[in-house]
């Protein structure tokens, strides 16, 4: 569908807001599934910038946005059923560090994360994950 347009434009505002399901990809636990969604970042980034390099920008932000999400949700995860899948995601952080750095439609916050998981060893990065884990439940009981 893409590709067959004849204009496509950007706009950075949100106008679109998702219904949330009970158990669909985005509200459930952490499965199988979940990870799917960093196979398809892959793949719209490859294609985005074999056909629409001007668009690899926010392909990219999309990408690094799963990678960091996984990440953390692995270590939320009490099963620690998919612990061994974070090396991966951590490799694929670490090929997109320089573009994602520099790409101006990720936020600070997200940069500092990519900073720490790319620069510092694994104890720093669990920790690191710890004191995000207890800024993340104050955050979520101040929106109460």
């Amino acid at each position: 569908v893409f590709e067959q347009c004849n204009q496509v434009s950007y706009n950075h505002t949100e106008l679109y807001y998702y219904l949330t399901r009970e158990n669909s990809i985005t509200t459930s636990n952490l499965n199988e599934r979940k990870f799917d969604e960093v196979q398809n970042g892959i793949e719209v980034l490859e294609y985005v910038k074999l056909k629409f390099p001007e668009f690899s920008n926010e392909a990219e932000r999309n990408l690094g946005a799963s990678l960091i999400k996984l990440i953390i949700q692995i270590d939320f995860d009490k099963s620690g059923n998919f612990l061994y899948k974070q090396p991966e995601l951590l490799g694929l952080l670490k090929k997109h560090y320089s573009s994602l750095m520099v790409n101006q439609y990720i936020p600070k916050k997200q940069k500092v994360f990519l900073f720490v998981m790319y620069y510092f060893n694994d104890y720093f990065r669990k920790l690191f994950l710890k004191i995000y884990k207890i800024y993340i439940s104050w955050y979520i009981k101040s929106c109460k």
